[in-house]
């Protein structure tokens, strides 16, 4: 199995024990806009899809790195994600909503950092 590394600007790589993709949207939300126009046909304006989006779980053995992985989380950065052995797991992306951290209830020695995340590329 191949290591999960996340990096970002002025930081030391976090490097998850496990990494999951809790959930995501990879649906192409069309992203046109019609302008109506009075005299004439309607003019489309084309635009990329948006970008996915999704919840990823970062998995710690140790809570120290799990809370500093939370810290980090909560600034204002850009990270990417890389992965050997899962493709889709290598994007760039910014946190957009919640980040948490949760000791497993069923393995104490296990914590979740949930990140709310959009892709940027």
């Amino acid at each position: 199995m191949g290591l999960t590394t996340i990096t970002y600007t002025g930081g030391s790589p976090i490097t998850p024990t496990l990494v999951e993709i809790d959930t995501a949207s990879y649906s192409a939300t069309a992203r046109t806009v019609v302008h109506d126009i009075l005299d004439g046909p309607p003019v489309h304006t084309l635009r990329p899809s948006a970008p996915h989006r999704g919840t990823l779980v970062l998995l710690f053995n140790d809570p120290t790195r799990a809370a500093d992985c939370e810290r980090i989380h909560r600034s204002a950065s850009t990270f990417t994600v890389t992965s050997g052995d899962q493709a889709r797991l290598n994007f760039e992306y910014v946190v957009t909503g919640d980040v948490r951290l949760e000791q497993d209830q069923s393995a104490l020695n296990v914590w979740h950092v949930r990140v709310d995340y959009q892709a940027v590329s």
